[in-house]
């Protein structure tokens, strides 16, 4: 029979956001502070807090550019595969942690650091227009990354685990999806 896991947890989340533009932004301030506490009372298959610090700027340069720095941390207590189901392990290396990396399994552990910095440029200034009575938006961004992160279990793990990677890609502002990314 198939098996099934679950790891309930309850948390607090506290948000600031001074960004101008929900979907596309270029100039302000994202930020969140999450704390989670999964298991010990509520059950399950795991017994670990979690703490999450996300942090993002968008700094407009010129017309048509914008540097954006993003810095996201995830801290957890305990130990992977006693305290922390194998499952919620955190891997480095693919699209959405540091990009150059394809193997999804590059670096892994229970906590991790990742930073970017992003420089956009509009190619097709994102422009509103109608159809069928419908508001919507499109555009297109070239952009130029540098990923760099670690993931780590102990201290002494967290200077040897970086890596890096750089790259182009095209931001693609799609109604109804926001942004699509070629990177």
């Amino acid at each position: 029979g198939r098996t099934t896991e679950s790891t309930p947890g309850i948390g607090i989340v506290a948000a600031h956001d001074t960004r101008d533009l929900w979907s596309n932004p270029s100039r302000g301030w994202e930020s969140s502070f999450t704390l989670t506490r999964f298991g010990g009372l509520l059950g399950g298959a795991g017994d670990f807090t979690k703490t999450v610090v996300d942090l993002r700027r968008y700094q407009p340069l010129a017309d048509k550019h914008t540097l954006a720095f993003f810095s996201f941390s995830t801290f957890q207590t305990g130990t992977v595969g006693i305290d922390i189901p194998i499952y919620r392990d955190l891997h480095l290396g693919g699209t959405n942690s540091v990009r150059g990396w394809s193997d999804l399994n590059a670096r892994e552990g229970k906590n991790q650091f990742i930073n970017t910095v992003e420089y956009r440029y509009d190619l097709v200034k994102p422009k509103p227009f109608r159809v069928f009575g419908a508001s919507m938006y499109g555009g297109l961004k070239l952009a130029v990354f540098g990923d760099i992160g670690t993931v780590w279990n102990d201290g002494d793990q967290f200077s040897k685990n970086f890596i890096g990677g750089v790259g182009v890609g095209l931001r693609v502002m799609i109604p109804f999806i926001q942004m699509v990314r070629f990177d």
